[in-house]
């Protein structure tokens, strides 16, 4: 953990009735600190005046001359138990304190892309007016009330500020929008609205066995059957050589891949083809998958069948007339297909 980079005190103004946004001075720390803002008197107290944001911003709102005095951070690096205070901001304050304020929202949410089964994502909204004790904020997914939606969250302050999704799912896909309104009316609702993507990690719908034997000869296909949100590029490889690839990384050029000399193709549906199948095609095969969400992969061993040769059509005795051809007869199948020598009298 470092020091702060700032060193002296700092001020800013704010309009009474309206917001004061303090930055969360930086500093550099490993793992990123605990963050406790604090005025001249010690920790601020649990109350709607004050909000801090993800990026550990204070937000002093519906600001009045009693707000006006120095504010300063307290970062904890909890690893080493270290701490740092930062230098004082100090807050000046103008205008009318009894003046009343529209709704407005301050820190809006921010689109998001989760992974499947995060933990948990927060969506900020913090909302300022005055009387800020009649100010009210409401939380929509897609339209509907959030305790209608049929998804996992919790409100985390009783001032509805910050809607965190639990257990991220397929459900929370969707459009998130806060609303922000004076229960007494007399100014319009304002609302913001962030969109939020579940992303799935390549999952396989089927396996390849640890072992694939395939007849000399023949064509063979080996699967590669997967899902996931976004759906995922795949690539083929045989003995850790690239072969091919299908979606995202398709459009690479890359010039090292090997094609079996034309005999192997990717389908359509990711699935690998092996046309004419030769000895050197045995090896480990090996489907990997990407997207946004993470990689997954699956592989098989894929062997040649093969068997000794085996006589069909065996030579056989036959007499034929001085000065005419003979044909005599050898046939015999094997995987791979056999050789055949001719020897006449050793």
């Amino acid at each position: 953990m470092g020091i702060f980079d700032k060193i002296v005190e700092d001020t800013i103004t704010a309009e009474s009735g309206h917001a004061a946004v303090l930055e969360f001075p930086h500093i550099e720390s490993e793992p990123p600190p605990s963050v406790i803002w604090q005025d001249e008197n010690g920790a601020l107290r649990y109350d709607q005046k004050y909000a801090v944001t993800d990026e550990h911003q204070l937000v002093i709102l519906s600001a009045s001359h009693d707000d006006e005095r120095a504010y300063r951070v307290r970062a904890i690096n909890t690893q080493l138990g270290k701490e740092e205070n930062s230098p004082y901001i100090r807050l000046g304050v103008y205008g009318d304190d009894t003046k009343e304020v529209p709704p407005e929202i301050i820190i809006k949410p921010r689109d998001r892309k989760i992974i499947k089964g995060q933990d948990y994502t927060n969506l900020f909204c913090i909302a300022n007016a005055r009387p800020l004790h009649e100010l009210e904020t409401l939380w929509f997914k897609d339209g509907i009330m959030i305790d209608l939606a049929g998804i996992t969250f919790d409100l985390n302050d009783q001032w509805n500020r910050t809607l965190s999704l639990i257990s991220a799912n397929l459900t929370h896909t969707g459009k998130y929008t806060c609303q922000a309104r004076l229960r007494t009316g007399g100014f319009a609702t304002v609302t913001a609205s962030a969109m939020v993507t579940v992303y799935e990690k390549p999952v396989f719908l089927s396996n390849l066995k640890a072992e694939t034997f395939g007849e000399f000869g023949s064509n063979t296909v080996l699967e590669c059957n997967v899902q996931g949100i976004p759906l995922p590029s795949i690539t083929w490889y045989k003995d850790a050589r690239k072969i091919a690839s299908v979606g995202a990384e398709a459009a690479n050029n890359d010039n090292d891949v090997y094609d079996g000399e034309g005999r192997y193709r990717v389908e359509v549906d990711r699935s690998l083809v092996i046309n004419n199948l030769r000895m050197e095609d045995m090896g480990i095969y090996q489907c990997i998958a990407n997207n946004d969400a993470g990689e997954s992969s699956i592989y098989t061993w894929l062997k040649i069948k093969t068997s000794p040769p085996v006589m069909t059509t065996a030579p056989a005795n036959l007499t034929v007339l001085d000065g005419k051809d003979a044909a005599i007869a050898c046939r015999a199948v094997g995987a791979p297909t056999p050789n055949v020598t001719w020897y006449f009298n050793g």
